[in-house]
């Protein structure tokens, strides 16, 4: 994983975001970190615990941004798609600022 195809997934979450395609809430989560829900008119609604660190919370978007960029709707084993998106997540917390100012630029 490159570090262009982590700001084509950014790109691509700014997109969503902008054009209310998805929705990012911040909640109480008991157990989780965070999940994502496409509902049927394919929006998509992305909650995040608010009472995990500030840090985990960037990781869990990126997690699911992942998920929405390349998993969602698509046939696989869930296992792979879960490493997948924690791995992606991880390597952008470790790019984030790098990766922060080259969106703002972009938009």
């Amino acid at each position: 994983m490159t570090k262009e195809e982590l700001i084509e997934v950014g790109k691509y979450m700014r997109v969503l975001e902008e054009d209310k395609t998805v929705k990012i809430v911040f909640a109480n989560l008991n157990s989780i970190y965070g999940l994502t829900y496409r509902a049927t008119k394919g929006n998509y609604l992305m909650i995040i615990n608010k009472n995990i660190p500030y840090i985990l919370q960037i990781e869990t978007l990126w997690h699911e941004a992942k998920h929405v960029y390349s998993h969602i709707d698509k046939p696989g084993d869930i296992i792979i798609y879960e490493k997948e998106a924690d791995e992606f997540a991880k390597k952008c917390v470790g790019f984030n600022g790098e990766i922060m100012a080259i969106l703002k630029d972009c938009f």
